[in-house]
């Protein structure tokens, strides 16, 4: 049997601060397709977890290719945001190609400012949770 090829890739996202307190960033995952339910994906898997005591998080997710014999990892990890998320009023789920996260800001301010006078702090391993 052969081998499944494992490539991984830095995820790019697009970000919207909407007007309800609540910010959406969809991670794009090229070849990604819905499943059954909104965290289960019908050709991989999403590994999602909120770190920093939810000022960050840290999202995995695997595409496969069986075709090809190959698996695509899209990974981000957030260190600090802006601000704090209100765990329980955010969400995540699969959509084509992409995961959309919707996170709910614990003060409904804009970040805009924030995020172009520091940007963000992004992290390469999750060892820094809670």
């Amino acid at each position: 049997m052969a081998q499944t090829e494992l490539i991984q890739r830095h995820a790019r996202c697009r970000s919207v601060d909407l007007n309800d307190g609540t910010v959406q960033v969809e991670i794009m995952a090229p070849g990604l397709k819905p499943g059954k339910d909104d965290h289960h994906p019908k050709n991989g898997t999403v590994f999602f977890d909120w770190l920093n005591s939810c000022r960050g998080f840290d999202i995995r997710i695997t595409v496969e290719d069986k075709k090809a014999k190959k698996n695509t990892e899209f990974i981000m990890i957030v260190k600090k945001m802006p601000g704090k998320i209100i765990k329980t009023s955010s969400a995540w789920h699969v959509e084509k190609d992409k995961v959309v996260i919707k996170m709910k800001k614990a003060e409904n301010i804009s970040w805009l400012e924030k995020l172009q006078a520091k940007g963000i702090d992004m992290g390469s391993s999750s060892s820094e949770e809670d």
